[in-house]
């Protein structure tokens, strides 16, 4: 102990003779200790934390490279892996893949330069009558590829939590009436969601009509 032997009279006499040489070594000699304990503990804390983020691997990745670098082989494993499947075969992973792509729930698709908003998200798309003797030309608004996603993982997400806890309609409608003020509705006002709902929505405004589509349950 530093602090001992700073008070050791044998100590004090040689050190007062060696014009304080040996108390000045004993300081640097205690500075060093304390600014490599405090390194070790940065050090450490900071190796745990990448660990740590390292196990939390974000769902949203990019693979990108030049062509033939197996940008689209290591997508295989990468959909599998945010599935939570754990694959060691080639043909194992492949034939998973397929599966899931079969059930809808993993799409392929790639990026071209033609490929667009529309394609994604949505788009107005023409349709033709098949009357030979029609003229006329409609427009509709065709749901992309993201967007059927976005759907049908919210539908499956409703089924999830229906499944595991029956709605109880009338139970439900009357706590509803009671939450909410009825002269409020009574005005025509529109009523918002709390800041807590966990389904975001995306509402669009087309042809005066809103129309909307909701990002939950697993995208």
């Amino acid at each position: 102990n530093i602090n001992k032997l700073n008070k050791n009279e044998e100590f004090k006499l040689k050190n007062s003779n060696g014009h304080n040489m040996y108390s000045s070594a004993l300081n640097y000699y205690r500075a060093f200790l304390i600014d490599y304990y405090e390194q070790d503990i940065f050090i450490t804390e900071r190796v745990q934390s990448e660990e740590s983020n390292m196990k939390i691997i974000p769902l949203n990745q990019i693979l990108y490279g030049p062509p033939g670098t197996g940008k689209t082989y290591h997508t295989i494993d990468k959909a599998l892996e945010i599935l939570g499947e754990n694959l060691e075969s080639r043909d194992e992973k492949k034939a998973k893949f397929d599966e899931y792509v079969r059930k809808g729930q993993i799409v392929f698709t790639t990026f071209h330069q033609s490929y667009g908003y529309e394609e994604f998200v949505e788009g107005i798309k023409p349709i033709i009558d098949n009357d030979e003797n029609s003229q006329e030309v409609k427009y509709d608004v065709k749901d992309g590829i993201f967007k059927e996603l976005c759907d049908k993982s919210l539908k499956n997400y409703i089924l999830s939590m229906q499944n595991e806890n029956e709605i109880d309609l009338d139970k439900l409608i009357f706590e509803f009436a009671n939450y909410i003020n009825q002269d409020f509705l009574n005005k025509g006002n529109e009523f918002p969601l709390e800041n807590k709902v966990s389904i975001k929505k995306i509402l669009l405004n087309f042809k005066d009509e809103y129309r909307s589509f909701s990002l939950g349950g697993s995208i």
